[in-house]
């Protein structure tokens, strides 16, 4: 009960730090436009359904801002919880002062939209509460407003729950923007409900199944089917988006320093290697019965990553530490340089890098799954921006989105990720509009493991990701 009061007090004084918007309160300038961002505004303004698909870094969330501030529509924005007010909260009060927005939580959604506030933010997950038959009253007055979706991607997969609670949403609204800087980041495919709640099927159709045939080619895996991309559709599918697209390149739009892409290798310890091959030698054993789906696939590959990074989980999903020399390199790293961004995958990796920091007495921020509370993660940004903190250690899947690290000088990935999207915007939370400095991104591997494999795979992501992309710029 005391944990429960305690987070409804903690909730309480955030909101009250929220609440004073007054023009007083804001005596910094605001700074200008960006060339792009003055377009970007007039297409949104001119456009009722449109996708920001410019890359990480760009500027995409003043440009709704701005566009908010000409509207002057009941707004609803959806948007990751880690970022609702590190990133929304923080750009509103700092470009448009004057706009009244509330931020709704699972602690205090119905008081939220049953404010005066002309503008609600919320996370993702809040679709499947809205569309309830008790709260739907709640969108009554957003009628003949716009819908801005932050990060569209979450709602990339139209059978998932929330995808099909955002579809219904959708025709509730006269306009709607959806934003992000990775459309597709496992294919064409990807896009296509973002493009249905972009305009409810008037570029690509309203049958998933019908894009995907005429799209895709099956390939029969046995135990699975694999969808392999038709020749040609990138160029296809971006000349149908193209006029309710905007794409602005970071390298054509931002005159930033030079990122390097720097490779760090390990080598293993006796004891760590055969610890390694072992595994691999099950895993190849149960690739050679056939029996292996997909989702197995995955597993099997994530076992390997996870022995190769320093730990083996057990059944119970307790990590048993085999060797910390990977993680004694990044905090060497990390010593090395003024601020930085480490970004990891596993429990055992955060625990043994926080440990080796306050060792050292390096002070640190985290950012994962483990803290969800706004205020804690805000202040977490805030305080890494203003220099307190010399690294900032980040889950991809909570802090890639959305958040502007530019103080830190470098991205150190602990072991790589297969999650296209996840690199691709974990590293442009430091290279991006507002830094100053040549920037780095480390990438450190074990010799001869799923490592190599896995950043050689990614690569091949990212680049397929691309050609949509360089079609629409």
């Amino acid at each position: 009960m005391n944990d429960i009061i305690e987070e409804l007090l903690e909730e309480a004084r955030f909101r009250e730090k929220l609440e004073d918007h007054g023009p007083l309160a804001f005596s910094k300038s605001i700074p200008p436009l960006w060339a792009h961002q003055e377009v970007d505004i007039q297409r949104m303004l001119t456009t009722p359904g449109l996708l920001n698909a410019s890359d990480p870094g760009t500027g995409k969330t003043r440009v709704v801002i701005e566009a908010m501030k000409q509207l002057k529509l009941p707004t609803l924005i959806l948007a990751p919880k880690s970022i609702l007010s590190c990133a929304w909260g923080n750009d509103i009060k700092k470009f448009a002062p004057e706009l009244k927005f509330t931020i709704a939580t699972a602690l205090n959604r119905t008081e939220a939209f049953e404010s005066n506030a002309n503008i609600i933010i919320t996370n993702h997950d809040a679709v499947t509460w809205l569309i309830k038959p008790e709260n739907q009253h709640l969108l009554r007055k957003f009628s003949t407003g716009l819908l801005v979706i932050d990060e569209s991607t979450c709602y990339k997969n139209p059978t998932a729950k929330r995808s099909k609670a955002a579809a219904k949403i959708r025709k509730l609204f006269a306009r709607c923007t959806c934003m992000s800087g990775t459309p597709t980041p496992q294919g064409i495919i990807d896009v296509w409900h973002q493009m249905f709640l972009v305009d409810n099927g008037g570029t690509l159709g309203t049958s998933y199944y019908r894009f995907r045939a005429n799209t895709y080619t099956p390939v029969n895996k046995g135990a699975f089917t694999e969808w392999k991309e038709k020749p040609g559709v990138a160029d296809a599918i971006g000349d149908l988006i193209s006029g309710v697209t905007i794409r602005n390149k970071k390298e054509d739009c931002l005159d930033l320093p030079e990122n390097l892409i720097v490779n760090r290798s390990i080598q293993l310890s006796a004891k760590h290697k055969l610890l390694y091959n072992d595994m691999k030698r099950q895993a190849v054993m149960e690739l050679e019965t056939g029996t292996v789906t997909a989702v197995n696939a995955a597993v099997l590959l994530s076992k390997l990553l996870q022995i190769a990074s320093g730990a083996v989980y057990d059944e119970q999903g307790i990590a048993h530490i085999v060797d910390t020399g990977r993680y004694e390199l990044v905090m060497d790293l990390v010593a090395e340089r003024d601020h930085s961004v480490v970004v990891f995958n596993w429990r055992h990796q955060r625990d043994q890098m926080i440990a080796i920091a306050e060792k050292r007495d390096i002070k640190y921020a985290l950012i994962d799954g483990s803290v969800n509370d706004m205020y804690q993660r805000t202040n977490a940004v805030n305080g890494f921006q203003k220099g307190d903190y010399q690294v900032i250690f980040i889950h991809p899947q909570s802090a890639g989105h959305g958040i502007t690290l530019t103080k830190g000088c470098a991205t150190i990935w602990a072991s790589p990720t297969y999650n296209s999207e996840f690199f691709v915007q974990a590293n442009a939370r430091i290279h991006r509009g507002g830094q100053l400095r040549k920037t780095e991104t480390i990438l450190i591997s074990a010799e001869g493991t799923a490592d190599e494999a896995a950043y050689k795979a990614l690569n091949n992501k990212v680049l397929n990701m691309s050609n949509l992309l360089e079609i629409l710029s």
